[in-house]
């Protein structure tokens, strides 16, 4: 967590063990994130 604003996402660092499967995964900037929040808000699930 950083108290920044910006819209760069921090995923630091990442190691992966051969023996486990890979999991996908996103970095999502807080813009991005809001500008999501607030679609997901205008559909109904």
């Amino acid at each position: 967590m950083s108290h920044s604003v910006d819209n760069i996402p921090h995923t630091g660092g990442t190691r992966y063990d051969s023996m486990y499967a890979k999991i996908p995964a996103v970095a999502v900037g807080l813009h991005d994130a809001d500008w999501l929040a607030a679609e997901l808000e205008k559909i109904s699930l």
